[in-house]
């Protein structure tokens, strides 16, 4: 009897299965280059190189003992790892307790979660007792309604100019919020007549955690990840994270594309003060990619044309003081690429249709311990973090060196 296809088809399959599993095999073993590997160093360090950063963040500087510095109050030397937002609180109000003259604690908003965000206003004894009166007098300027060109000009002799630190506003960028504690506390607690001159002429604004949501749900991440030993590889998990990583806020929305749309409550609790407050500097901190290095503004084309007439003069002028500050400490840095000035809702740019002068920061991002980098050496967690100091320190003395001139710019815009 003659055995029906459906009996014999199956068996058939089945043997042609089997003689093409060997070939398949083959193939699957077979070599072929992968290119993350043309980015490694050709010969490697047999031993990890340590991965503690010990150059101090600003060279030559004494301290106050009050307020307190960052080891004393988180119980770990500063920016060895990355803060969480209730550890960054207990260092604001910390300081604001120790040091009630020179600081002041405001909260502007609360996330989706409830989480508070705050602003640290940092100035002078004196600054910061007519902090109200400034206010004003900041709005008086910033609106070409008000003020004859007589009084506008002798406000802006007698009053302070604004600068606003910002960072974090994607979650899992952490270093600029760990980069921002560190320059609060040197603005507090340094006795350099150079740190209390900038403080004479300038309200320093403190933005430390723009995204609390996204940054401590990534942090939850590093800490799941984390092992008894550094972990120096930028593919594992332990840097890149995994969905829905840390980036968006509760809702997984980028805030720094919010502000055109004002939808969430960051965006605008942050636009109401910015528009309170008018600051002549706006920094942005941001993280890239680890095998990065630094970029800063000013971006490349294309660039809005309804943007104010002197964002270009200044940014150039920041850019150059700003290169010469990393080049006197040797570090890697560019600009004029990548980063452009078009959409009208990223946080510097917004801030710069106000009249501020908008600077992004974009620093290769280490999440935890340290990242291998091409050359063979480590850039650890506490380096990258001082990349963005150097970078802030020296915008806040640009801006405090040009300060009339920022604030007569601010009112022509």
């Amino acid at each position: 009897m003659q055995a029906s296809p459906r009996v014999w088809m199956p068996r058939v399959l089945l043997l042609l299965g089997l003689l093409s599993v060997p070939l398949l095999h083959a193939a699957t073993l077979t070599p072929t280059p992968t290119p993350i590997l043309t980015r490694r160093a050709p010969a490697l360090p047999t031993e990890l190189p340590a991965l503690a950063f010990t150059n101090p963040f600003v060279a030559g500087v004494t301290y106050r003992t009050n307020p307190p510095g960052l080891q004393d109050i988180l119980g770990f030397p500063a920016a060895t790892r990355a803060a969480s937002c209730a550890e960054i609180l207990r260092c604001l109000q910390t300081w604001t307790n120790a040091a009630p003259d020179r600081c002041r604690l405001v909260e502007y908003a609360r996330s989706h979660e409830n989480r508070p965000l705050h602003l640290l206003f940092i100035s002078s004894p004196d600054n910061l007792r007519r902090l109200d009166e400034i206010q004003s007098n900041l709005e008086r300027i910033a609106d070409p309604r008000q003020g004859t060109p007589a009084e506008i000009k002798a406000l802006i002799d007698h009053t302070p100019a604004v600068a606003w630190l910002a960072a974090t506003i994607h979650g899992d960028e952490t270093e600029g919020s760990d980069a921002l504690l560190v320059v609060s506390h040197h603005l507090l607690a340094s006795t350099q007549d150079s740190v209390a001159q900038l403080l004479e002429r300038l309200v320093v604004v403190v933005d430390p955690v723009m995204n609390p949501d996204g940054r401590d749900r990534f942090l939850k991440m590093i800490d799941e990840h984390r092992g008894t030993a550094p972990n120096v590889d930028d593919q594992s998990l332990l840097h890149t994270g995994y969905w829905p990583w840390g980036r968006g806020n509760h809702y997984l929305f980028d805030l720094n594309r919010d502000w055109l749309f004002a939808v969430h409550p960051e965006t605008r609790g942050r636009m109401r003060e910015v528009a309170r407050w008018n600051p002549v500097l706006f920094v942005d901190a941001h993280g890239m990619g680890s095998q990065e290095t630094h970029l800063f503004s000013p971006s490349r084309e294309p660039i809005n044309p309804h943007l104010p007439a002197h964002r270009k003069l200044w940014g150039d002028r920041f850019g150059i003081e700003q290169a010469r500050a990393f080049d006197q400490q040797g570090l890697l840095f560019y600009n004029g690429e990548w980063a452009e000035e078009w959409y009208p809702g990223y946080s510097d740019s917004w801030a710069s249709y106000r009249g501020a002068v908008g600077i992004l920061y974009e620093q290769a991002r280490i999440a935890a311990d340290g990242v291998r980098r091409p050359e063979g050496r480590i850039l650890s967690y506490r380096e990258s973090v001082g990349h963005h100091v150097v970078g802030a320190l020296a915008n806040l003395e640009s801006t405090a060196r040009h300060a009339p001139e920022m604030l007569a710019d601010l009112r022509a815009a």
